[in-house]
C-alpha cells in the first residue's frame, strides 16, 4: 500500500482564481456549448439539452435532485429548466422505482415506474 506525503499533494486556493481568468472561463463557456472546465470529464459528449424535473408531492417533492455521472454531481432544482449534458438527462430518463403488487394466487408481480416527472427538450 502506497502512502502519500506532503510533497506529493497539491492545494488549490481561492487566491489562484482572479477576476480576469474567471471572466475568460465564463466567456469561453458561453462561446461553446461543450462541457469543459477545470474538472470536466472527457467521457461526456459535450451536447446539452434542457431538463426540467417537476415538483412532486410531499417535502421531498420540492427538494433539488442530485444527479451523478462519472463522479461528477449536478444539483437540479425542481420546476426550473436547466441546460445539462445529455448524459445527465439520460440518468433521469433511466431512473425507475420498482414496486410490487399481489397477483393471482398471492404471487408478487414486479413493475417499474419513472422515479421523476420530467421534461427534456433540445
Amino acid at each position: 500500500m502506497a502512502t502519500a506525503n506532503k510533497n506529493q499533494s497539491t492545494v488549490t486556493t481561492l487566491d489562484e482564481i482572479n477576476p480576469e481568468t474567471q471572466a475568460q472561463e465564463v466567456a469561453a463557456a458561453e462561446v461553446s456549448e461543450s462541457v469543459r472546465g477545470a474538472n470536466h470529464d472527457d467521457a461526456l459528449s459535450g451536447k446539452k439539452v434542457t431538463l426540467t424535473i417537476f415538483q412532486g408531492e410531499g417535502e421531498t417533492g420540492h427538494e433539488a435532485v442530485q444527479i451523478g455521472v462519472n463522479g461528477f454531481m449536478w444539483l437540479m432544482p425542481r420546476g426550473k429548466p436547466e441546460r445539462v449534458p445529455v448524459e445527465v438527462a439520460e440518468v433521469i430518463r433511466n431512473a425507475k422505482i420498482t414496486s410490487y403488487r399481489l397477483g393471482d394466487g398471492g404471487r408478487a408481480i414486479e413493475y417499474e415506474t419513472p422515479r421523476f416527472a420530467y421534461q427534456i427538450t433540445e
